[in-house]
């Protein structure tokens, strides 16, 4: 068996496997897995990674997003949701290397701060917040636009699309803007016969997240960079 059927071979078992006995992981995680470690970095120099002779680095998630966005009926919630599961996605992303880790403030803690003086929040700067949020870094995601239908059949058929504009803020140094970047997400068509709104909505915010926090967790492009410099 040569090295490309053999990877495939191996692709296949660990997919089999995680089905079986990994309850805990989302299709998400599967997804990335199944594309193997050749996916190429869209947005370098943005890695949530330790400084040096720390084991883990703390992020703090914040997402927002417009009033006609998050009113609508299928839509209540969906910037806390996609908080929560992109903080999920980067802690269970960095423990893939064994050589990063990423520990994400709590969603409440976020969300405690959010609401418990809203003027504040809107016009503190990232470094404040981050420091009150006890974090190394903030991720700060803006829902620019967001459907989970196709807009040519109505409500028939489930096409999950989004625009989302990210920065990256650095606490240590002054609430530094590492990079900046908007992001496109386009889901393949689904029947909303075969599966219902609530639980497509869940499946395409799984997808987003992952899409998201795999620009910023070390894979193999990353370590392959790392070791080309040493």
């Amino acid at each position: 068996m040569n090295r490309k059927s053999l990877t495939w071979f191996r692709r296949g078992v660990l997919t089999l496997l995680l089905t079986i006995f990994s309850f805990g992981c989302g299709p998400s995680l599967l997804w990335f897995l199944n594309r193997g470690d050749e996916y190429k970095d869209p947005a370098p120099g943005c890695k949530f990674t330790p400084a040096e002779g720390q084991k883990t680095v703390t992020v703090a998630v914040i997402v927002t997003a417009p009033n006609h966005i998050t009113t609508a009926p299928s839509m209540m919630g969906v910037d806390r949701d996609l908080e929560a599961k992109i903080g999920a996605q980067l802690t269970m992303l960095s423990k893939i290397p064994k050589d990063s880790a990423i520990t994400v403030v709590e969603t409440s803690k976020v969300d405690q701060l959010r609401q418990s003086n809203p003027e504040i929040w809107n016009t503190a700067s990232m470094s404040d917040i981050a420091k009150q949020l006890g974090a190394d870094y903030v991720l700060d995601v803006t829902l620019a636009s967001l459907s989970f239908f196709d807009q040519q059949t109505g409500k028939e058929i489930c096409r999950g699309n989004s625009s989302v504009s990210v920065s990256v803020y650095d606490a240590v140094s002054n609430g530094k803007s590492l990079t900046q970047y908007g992001h496109q997400s386009n889901a393949p068509l689904r029947d909303t016969s075969s599966l219902p709104v609530n639980l497509y909505r869940n499946t395409y915010l799984d997808r987003l997240a992952t899409e998201i926090a795999l620009k910023h967790v070390k894979h193999k492009a990353d370590r392959e960079r790392d070791l080309s410099k040493q």
